[in-house]
């Protein structure tokens, strides 16, 4: 595995949940009652999606993020818990409102249906920084349901004025850039690293019209890395100036919860290695889709030897240089 790329843990700020996975064999009618292929549940939420992959990668995370004083949040601090790399210092727990919950309705084809509870998610409070932080951390990875309400909002705007000097890793998410618009838009502006979809895109720029090409372009004059994801039709990555185009790759979804925030990861973990846009596109890429190979998000998403396996049975897919480069991420074969 990759040694910690900074001595200091990188800071993931918001959501934490509890994601309900329900697998439907059809989508119901109203009324109707459909006997489910499974239900299971795991650790959710896109900054703990994100912050749970760099860590099962090796890499030093902090998580800032509130709890409900409830059976859920014992359930999820106990299962962190035992996650190597991940921080839980900040971590709150709200004495009245309970564990954020959502419930993921998965099709047949993969795709996800949610019903949200944000709860706890929209109470979280900002620590003591002078003690939380006595040196910045190396970056700030936020998503934009952070900003939906005041509470994450404040935080999130209060550690940007207090550390300006932190690179900011902003993913978008769709339902802030429906309904808080004008928050992620100015968000996207300090950004250093920007990760969103062409849909988020469209609304962010308000720009309903525009090709991908287009919109790539107009986002550069926002943030020097910016990643638009474009699901079965692969990725764009703008780089410091270079453009490249990420092909889609051969493997079928299961279910798409948490590929983005798996494909923040791999933008974060290439940034923090000072890699090339090349190199750390296709490894977002990568993790990105095989992110969609397994149910559930969380501490499920691809880790190292899972990536390895996967390069190891399909190599042409990946040029042969990359693969090199990214050697010393996987776990070493004993002599």
């Amino acid at each position: 595995m990759v040694v910690p790329s900074h001595p200091s843990p990188g800071l993931h700020l918001g959501d934490i949940n509890v994601d309900v996975f329900l697998r439907l064999p059809l989508w119901p009618h109203p009324g109707h009652e459909v006997m489910l292929e499974k239900a299971t549940w795991c650790p959710g939420g896109s900054a703990t999606n994100t912050a749970l992959t760099l860590a099962r990668w090796g890499q030093r995370v902090r998580l800032l993020a509130r709890l409900g004083r409830d059976p859920w949040g014992r359930a999820l601090r106990e299962r962190l818990s035992t996650v190597p790399f991940l921080d839980l210092s900040l971590l709150q727990e709200d004495p009245e409102r309970p564990t954020g919950t959502v419930f993921v309705l998965v099709d047949p084809q993969g795709e996800r249906t949610f019903l949200t509870h944000r709860a706890a998610n929209d109470g979280l409070e900002a620590p003591n920084w002078e003690r939380a932080f006595p040196s910045p951390p190396p970056y700030l990875h936020v998503t934009g349901f952070s900003g939906l309400t005041p509470g994450p909002r404040r935080v999130v705007e209060t550690f940007l004025e207090r550390f300006p000097q932190v690179p900011l890793a902003l993913d978008v998410a769709l339902y802030p850039a429906q309904h808080a618009t004008e928050v992620v838009r100015l968000w996207a502006q300090r950004a250093t690293l920007l990760s969103l979809t062409v849909e988020e895109a469209r609304l962010v720029l308000k720009a309903p019209h525009e090709p991908p090409e287009t919109l790539l372009y107009r986002l550069t004059q926002w943030a020097p890395i910016v990643a638009l994801r474009m699901g079965r039709e692969g990725a764009w990555l703008a780089w410091h100036g270079e453009i490249h185009r990420f092909p889609p790759l051969p493997i079928r979804p299961q279910d798409t919860t948490g590929a983005g925030d798996a494909f923040t990861a791999g933008l974060i973990l290439g940034w923090l290695q000072g890699w090339e846009g090349e190199t750390t596109g296709w490894l977002a890429h990568l993790l990105g889709a095989l992110a969609t190979t397994v149910t559930g998000a969380g501490d499920t998403l691809p880790a190292p030897a899972h990536v390895h396996a996967w390069l190891q049975r399909h190599p042409e897919n990946i040029p042969a240089h990359l693969r090199r480069r990214w050697d010393p991420l996987f776990p070493q074969e004993s002599p």
